[in-house]
């Protein structure tokens, strides 16, 4: 009966043994897919992907790793014991993911340029990207805004553009070469109505108000239009620059 007694109790404790063993390996595993899914959330899936498979490569696989084993005794029992085994290495997966094995670690495309040393009305939304302060969204706003006055006169503009506050501006404003080059300019004296009004500084009824002069008085030089009945020195200081006479 004792000896009966004996054998149930290492019964009992192998089964104890073996549900611990899983239940760690149940917890490791749900801990590695909890971090490949957090890891793919936060950062780009091929650059969170081969880290995930990596450590999943790595695991439980260790040149010395303690492991349960089932021995006999000289009884006839069997029972679990941990030893130390020399466990070979897992082949990589990598090797059938090649486009991961070239892959070099982040690193951030920002750029800090030398002050006065960009120009502004050549750079390309390409380039705006690598600057500080625009990134993807303002600088398709900011080539979009260039191309539709037909160029920048002053570095101070950029602060029309939406997005761009004066803590932003404050941050880029002194790496732009403040000479900048001939912006593209309007013919007055013949530009279509529909082509002066998608100019950001004239508009709508900006182009009807030339449309308008135009059709009762010739003009020579552009000051002529300066003379229009609704013009003032301030909007004519933001037209000007934009304005040209083609017909002489």
């Amino acid at each position: 009966m004792k000896l009966f007694s004996t054998k149930n109790n290492r019964t009992e404790s192998n089964r104890e043994d073996a549900f611990h063993l899983t239940s760690i390996s149940i917890v490791i595993i749900l801990s590695l897919i909890g971090w490949g899914i957090e890891s793919v959330r936060s950062k780009p899936s091929d650059l969170a992907m081969p880290q995930f498979l990596t450590l999943l490569d790595s695991w439980p696989n260790t040149n010395y790793s303690n492991s349960l084993h089932i021995v006999g005794d000289g009884d006839g029992t069997r029972r679990w014991r941990s030893v130390s085994e020399n466990v070979k290495p897992k082949q990589s997966s990598f090797k059938n993911y090649p486009q991961f094995e070239e892959r070099k670690p982040y690193k951030s495309n920002v750029i800090v340029p030398v002050p006065g040393s960009l120009q502004l009305n050549s750079m390309d939304s390409v380039y705006f990207e690598k600057l500080p302060v625009f990134l993807p969204v303002l600088s398709s706003r900011t080539v979009e805004f260039r191309t539709a006055l037909g160029g920048f006169i002053y570095v101070s503009q950029l602060k029309e553009v939406y997005g761009i506050d004066d803590e932003a501006f404050d941050k880029i404003k002194n790496r732009f070469d403040p000479s900048l080059s001939p912006v593209s300019k309007l013919c007055a004296d013949s530009a279509s109505w529909k082509t002066l009004k998608r100019h950001p500084y004239i508009g709508f009824e900006g182009a009807r108000m030339i449309e308008r002069y135009r059709k009762h008085h010739e003009s020579g030089v552009l000051e002529d239009l300066s003379l229009m009945p609704q013009m003032d020195d301030s909007l004519w200081a933001v037209w000007s620059p934009y304005l040209k006479i083609c017909s002489n």
